[in-house]
């Protein structure tokens, strides 16, 4: 696989018009920025993390919510950042990025909003489901700003792209 500079990018493919799905990015980060990376990303992954499980823990103690809707949500929050890591190194950037970033909060409202679905009863009530549609509305907001931010960052990328399908899917 041949990793493409911006710059050698666009030298090769200027007014090609079969360009890549990927607008010219490199398929995976260079070996020397990867570090960079994974520390942006660790810090972002921990940040959201620490909303979800202080979020949730808040929740137990504040609310009828009990212990299985906080492990569902950490642990379901646990797996996802799990799997950004393991395709990190598909990664075109030093950085993780701030569309990225949205798509990791996004992530984590959607675990809580699948932890909130193990409480059947919590949700009988009107102004909980209310709550639950709202949150449910700030990420689907959320999902358009991720994109539009890739876009005109100009850090669009296929591990972008499929991270935030996946977190759709979810």
């Amino acid at each position: 696989m041949t990793i493409l500079s911006e710059d050698s990018f666009q030298k090769t493919y200027h007014g090609n018009d079969k360009l890549p799905k990927t607008l010219g990015v490199a398929h995976s980060v260079n070996p020397a920025q990867f570090p960079q990376l994974l520390r942006s990303t660790i810090i972002t992954l921990m940040l959201v993390g620490s909303f979800v499980a202080g979020t949730s823990i808040w929740l137990v103690f504040n609310s009828d919510l009990d212990w299985t809707f906080c492990l569902f949500a950490i642990a379901a929050y646990v797996f996802s950042g799990t799997l950004v890591l393991t395709k990190l190194k598909t990664h075109p950037y030093a950085h993780f990025g701030a569309a990225n970033a949205i798509t990791t909060i996004r992530a984590g409202i959607s675990c809580l909003i699948g932890g909130a679905l193990f409480e059947a009863e919590w949700l009988m009530e009107s102004r909980m489901i209310l709550a639950l549609l709202g949150i449910a509305a700030v990420a689907l907001c959320l999902d358009g700003i991720d994109g539009y931010i890739a876009r005109r960052s100009r850090m669009n990328s296929e591990f972008g792209a499929r991270y935030d399908m996946e977190v759709d899917a979810a």
